[in-house]
């Protein structure tokens, strides 16, 4: 699909991502030809794209700044957006969306936003870096969607994702692309659970505030391990498409530093977003998260 692919590798590693979007499109095992990522040949078109400066939608599926309403699109504009190649070695890449009349539109703040990806002995590490070229608080939101993978073979109720810590697994509802207010325990106090089609049959389990900084992905039938590390994101999701979730191809592992309007919001100003991250002007914010696998 796309032509503008930058190919990276090390001697255990090889990954592609596309400038559209800056999205890593394929994640492979030299040792063990394994394709980790879902490639966007089935129910959802997409392989792991960046959401910014939105998660799912907004109220109304805009908001206000300085008195002006802004619409803005699900999950924000970045994953839509063509980026430049700003840094390039054998083994990483980094990339570079900057403001412009078309962001304007959208979001009315002077920014750069700089993804790299750099493959390790051990699998890839996905940073981001959000510089507020503005002279006002910049207010954003950022996450991950990577889809992974399930093996040639096997089906979803052959994983098990396991928490770095015991965590009562609660979750709002997704309602179209806005999350209810209330919560729904789905598993009592666990650390490891068993993945099935009727868990995931009513979209994402959204996890927010539970410290779990590492999940892993596990299947003992095809001796697969993925962990995705995520230190320092408030709110993780696990998804995939509800609409053919029987035969699921993926499973998505998303960290977040932010989420979608409730279904109880109202158009409002940005700053009054919740979970919004609020940067102020010539300052940077960074994260990181690495995805590991036992090659």
């Amino acid at each position: 699909m796309y032509t503008d692919m930058i190919q990276i590798e090390n001697d255990f590693f090889v990954a592609e991502i596309a400038s559209h979007g800056a999205e890593l499109k394929a994640f492979s095992g030299k040792r063990s030809g394994r394709k980790y990522l879902y490639d966007g040949t089935g129910s959802w078109k997409r392989s792991a794209p960046v959401l910014f400066p939105s998660i799912g939608s907004l109220a109304e599926g805009c908001y206000v700044y300085g008195g002006k309403e802004y619409a803005m699109p699900p999950h924000g504009f970045a994953r839509d957006m063509d980026f430049t190649v700003q840094t390039m070695q054998k083994d990483m890449v980094s990339f570079l969306l900057t403001s412009s009349e078309e962001t304007a539109a959208y979001f009315p703040f002077a920014f750069a936003l700089t993804i790299t990806y750099r493959l390790t002995e051990q699998g890839i590490e996905t940073t981001w870096q959000v510089t507020n070229h503005d002279e006002r608080t910049m207010y954003f939101s950022i996450g991950a969607h990577p889809g992974f993978a399930l093996l040639p073979g096997t089906q979803l109720s052959d994983y098990q994702l396991l928490f770095d810590r015991e965590i009562p697994v609660e979750t709002r509802r997704v309602m179209g692309r806005y999350l209810t207010e209330e919560k729904e325990l789905v598993a009592p106090v666990c650390r490891q659970l068993q993945l099935t089609p009727q868990l995931l049959e009513k979209d994402a389990l959204v996890l927010e505030d539970t410290g779990v900084e590492k999940l892993t992905l596990l299947c003992e039938k095809a001796d697969y391990r993925l962990e995705i590390l995520f230190p320092d994101f408030p709110v993780v999701a696990v998804w995939s498409d509800p609409h053919t979730i029987e035969e699921a191809q993926f499973l998505c592992l998303e960290p977040w530093c932010g989420i979608n309007a409730l279904c109880g919001d109202q158009k409002a100003d940005i700053s009054q977003k919740a979970r919004i991250t609020a940067l102020e002007r010539g300052k940077s914010w960074q994260r990181s998260y690495t995805v590991c696998v036992n090659e």
